[in-house]
């Protein structure tokens, strides 16, 4: 780091090098021993993990430097804590000014950057026995099933992007299938963008989850529930394709945690050979099949391509200016020979 005191007046702030150093248990600079002080400051990187029933600070212990101050093995430790923390969120770390190492932050409620610990709003149990928890931090909105962040309105550009750059590749659809309403924002970016006569369906397995869009989350997604051009259908997914013939021309699916399932093993259905031979039946000709993901999947991509699809993968901003990415595959059916 060029100067690691620069911490002490605005500890939230590390550039992409410097992050990736801590990462990699490194000290750019290793004859600069960092104080005690300038420690606190890098521990205030110690984040918001959303795992279980709160969300915590941590903190780690030190090692000693030249000086008494802290040196890689320090750093070390607190480049793992970021890694830990950015694969927990969702690959995004949120920062929050501590005061020490091992403090709990005592700041303001006029403090933006302020750590809450996550408030249950409702919980529900689903076909399979998984726990569904709606739960509010601060501004933000977390759906977590059996203690596991699925969904979180802080990170949903990409739910955005799913719809964006579905619709890009299809001239004025008119039947427009969203499966997982998830957190609504999906639906919103396909109302915004199609005509007044389209239809456009959401099936959405869990109905709790459809309550809570309906009452809790409305204003996330402007009532995207109460539009007349709006079909909810309560239910599996992958059924509905299976029985819906050829009717759509864009299926956009954000179901789970994409092909590798996190919330139910059933919807591995919907990912598997019969599961894309459904959708490839269920598209009108030259129709578009988008689907999310966290993270790439080369055998899904194969999967796509052998059940008569062109298929593109894109990479996408999990939220704006975040390193994290998500994956987009954009499916389009290719004419049958």
């Amino acid at each position: 780091m060029n100067d690691p005191r620069r911490l002490l007046e605005d500890p939230a702030q590390l550039s992409d090098e410097e992050l990736r150093l801590l990462k990699a248990g490194a000290d750019a600079e290793p004859s600069v021993a960092l104080g005690a002080e300038v420690w606190a400051g890098l521990a205030a990187k110690l984040l918001l993990i959303p795992r279980g029933a709160a969300h915590r600070p941590l903190a780690v212990s030190p090692a000693s430097g030249a000086g008494g101050g802290v040196g890689p093995a320090g750093v070390a430790g607190v480049g793992k804590l970021l890694v830990e923390a950015e694969r927990a969120h969702g690959g995004s770390a949120q920062l929050c000014p501590c005061r020490g190492p091992g403090s709990v932050p005592k700041v303001g409620p006029g403090d933006p950057l302020r750590m809450l610990e996550s408030q249950t709003i409702e919980s529900a149990r689903v076909e399979g026995g998984s726990e569904f928890v709606l739960a509010r931090h601060d501004q933000e909105w977390i759906v977590r099933v059996d203690g596991r962040v699925l969904m979180s309105s802080r990170m949903h550009d990409s739910e955005e992007a799913l719809a964006e750059h579905s619709l890009e590749r299809c001239d004025d659809p008119e039947t427009v299938l969203v499966g997982g309403l998830g957190l609504g924002f999906t639906l919103r970016a396909v109302l915004d963008r199609v005509a007044k006569d389209c239809r456009v369906t959401v099936a959405e397995l869990v109905p709790e989850l459809v309550a809570w869009n309906r009452s809790h989350l409305a204003e996330l997604h402007d009532h995207s529930l109460d539009d007349p051009r709006c079909e909810v259908v309560v239910g599996d997914v992958y059924d509905h394709i299976k029985h819906s013939g050829r009717q759509y021309d864009v299926i956009l699916l954000d179901v789970d945690n994409g092909p590798i399932a996190l919330s139910s093993a059933k919807n591995q259905r919907l990912y598997s050979d019969y599961g894309v031979r459904a959708c490839h039946q269920a598209l009108r000709p030259g129709g578009v099949l988008a689907v999310w993901s966290s993270g790439p999947n080369a055998r899904f991509e194969r999967r796509l391509a052998m059940q008569g699809f062109g298929v593109e993968v894109l990479r996408v901003a999990a939220r704006k200016g975040s390193r994290a990415r998500h994956v987009i595959f954009m499916a389009e059916r290719l004419d049958e020979r």
